[in-house]
């Protein structure tokens, strides 16, 4: 775990983190109930991203249905990434 600080976009707040680095995601990932806390605005995909498992079973979670765009402050500087939510 690493403390990283997520600056939302639009109105340029700062969280405080704990962030799980080098999970063998092949993507990037945020939990959808603490945006919803934070009332960090998401948008809508176009299209749903299905989730699968490591056999190849569809995850019970459901579709990837949101992204939010959030700035990454570590190591003093910084980096812009896309997170999906479900």
């Amino acid at each position: 775990m690493l403390r990283v600080g997520l600056r939302t976009i639009d109105s340029h707040e700062v969280e405080e983190v704990d962030a799980l680095l080098d999970s063998r995601a092949t993507g990037l990932f945020i939990d959808c109930t603490w945006l919803r806390q934070k009332k960090i605005t998401t948008h809508k995909l176009e299209h749903p991203i299905e989730v699968y498992n490591i056999d190849r079973s569809v995850n019970r979670g459901g579709s990837i249905t949101e992204e939010v765009t959030l700035s990454i402050e570590k190591y003093e500087r910084g980096e812009e990434e896309k997170y999906q939510r479900r």
